[in-house]
């Protein structure tokens, strides 16, 4: 996707002359959309088809091909090479509501979308038999979720450039908190994708000083040492694996003794709506909460003016003196939205990918219950 946003970028500058963002933001979302199609078309046709690994070819094989083709149209004009270097790098810098208006509207609809297939993709975990078999429709699943994803990651490349990693890291730290149940997953991926591309954007214009480092360069460098640390982490407890057919099946009970049943989480109804209440999520949820207004009014009080917490907050609610108002309103509250936007659509996307391919039915020792008989209840 952010190799067709670049190449239909360069193409509009070159052709056209474009040079507003407003201008050409949608072409770069027909670009990132047509390329996620692109890839999820070739990946879905011959003998290999639902593979991850022919996913992932025909993905980079469209990448690379479109990247060819970004190079040769930026290397004739200069205007467009120029335009590129800058919206490669990935910056929310110069964003404003002409462009955050439309790119939250396409954001909010792939949201939609995307909480709509939640339920859906814990039971696609557990392979297309399974879910078909618990009433799922897979086709429909799996097209609605990929439009989600088209959406959330195209509008976003579209606005600010392409910012790589971030749903990757975000996904290994939103698992630790939640598990694997992606109605958990995805919105605290998508909240702690928010905090950390505000975080990013404040330490590029603190370190370079008076000068700036984009946003996505600053992602780049913290994904490096993040990505080593969860391979160290995953490579450390490899040696110690259990016998994969009783893996999480805890240890073996005593002879005639009937085994311990899991301990679940207090259920609340309300009407015809169930839910499982989690105190530890919840008081996390809103600890996130208040990081992220906390960033985002950092985000805002940074900058060759500083502004005093106090008075950002006070000047959001419509308190603070006229040269804040200016200040704030109309140059960085554009810049933190967008901050807050992209990064939750870039988040949210990070840990969906992999139930919208076809995979197998596991054997039942595979979700942790013991060698034998599979046992009769299951809980997503």
């Amino acid at each position: 996707m952010n190799a067709g946003a670049s190449f239909a970028v360069v193409s509009v500058i070159a052709v056209f002359g474009f040079t507003d963002p407003f201008q050409y933001v949608w072409f770069a979302f027909v670009g990132a959309s047509l390329a996620g199609a692109l890839v999820f078309g070739l990946a879905s046709i011959g003998r290999g088809a639902g593979n991850p690994l022919t996913l992932a070819l025909a993905g980079q094989g469209v990448t690379v091909f479109l990247a060819a083709m970004t190079t040769a149209v930026a290397l004739t004009d200069k205007e467009s090479l120029n335009a590129l270097r800058f919206w490669n790098a990935g910056s929310v810098a110069g964003v404003g509501f002409h462009v955050i208006g439309p790119v939250t509207g396409f954001v909010a609809v792939g949201l939609v979308l995307a909480l709509i297939t939640l339920p859906a993709l814990n039971l696609l975990n557990l392979g297309d038999d399974v879910a078909r078999a618990l009433g799922v429709n897979i086709a429909v699943s799996r097209t609605i979720g990929i439009a989600a994803v088209t959406l959330l990651a195209g509008a976003a490349t579209a606005a600010c450039g392409p910012i790589a990693f971030l749903g990757l890291m975000v996904t290994h730290v939103a698992r630790h908190l939640t598990g694997p149940d992606y109605r958990w997953l995805v919105p605290y991926a998508g909240l702690l994708g928010a905090v950390v591309l505000l975080v990013c954007d404040i330490a590029g214009r603190l370190v370079v000083r008076p000068g700036e480092l984009e946003s996505g360069v600053v992602v780049a460098l913290l994904e490096r040492p993040s990505s080593r640390s969860w391979c160290g982490a995953e490579g450390s407890g490899a040696g110690h694996e259990a016998d994969p057919r009783t893996r999480g099946a805890g240890p073996a009970p005593a002879s005639g003794t009937e085994p311990e049943q899991a301990s679940m989480p207090p259920g609340v109804r309300l009407g015809t709506v169930s839910f499982v209440w989690r105190p530890w999520l919840v008081l996390v949820t809103l600890v996130l909460a208040a990081a992220a207004f906390l960033v985002f009014c950092l985000s805002i009080g940074v900058g060759d003016f500083p502004i005093a917490l106090t008075r950002v907050v006070a000047t959001l609610f419509g308190q603070g003196e006229q040269v804040d108002e200016f200040v704030i309103m109309d140059l960085r509250l554009p810049r933190a939205l967008a901050g807050l936007i992209v990064g939750l659509a870039l988040a949210c996307p990070g840990p969906s990918p992999s139930p919208w391919r076809a995979t197998p039915s596991p054997a039942p020792t595979s979700w942790g219950s013991p060698p034998g008989p599979a046992r009769s209840r299951c809980s997503w």
